[in-house]
């Protein structure tokens, strides 16, 4: 009974491992996203400010 016992937390533990690692691949990808994302969006802001500095002075 006790090897029954121990045996299925063994596959529990597997199984949240499993659970935890396929968990992690899934959120790993959001960040970079937002990261791109928000660079992309001050790359974009920069060049916008850089305009409006041109026409202001040179205009």
């Amino acid at each position: 009974m006790k090897k029954n016992n121990l045996s299925g937390q063994l596959t529990y533990q597997e199984a949240r491992k499993k659970g935890l690692l396929s968990g992690q691949k899934k959120k790993s990808r959001l960040p970079r996203s937002m990261i791109l994302i928000v660079f992309l969006l001050e790359i974009s802001a920069m060049g916008g400010m850089a305009y409006l500095v041109y026409m202001l002075y040179f205009s």
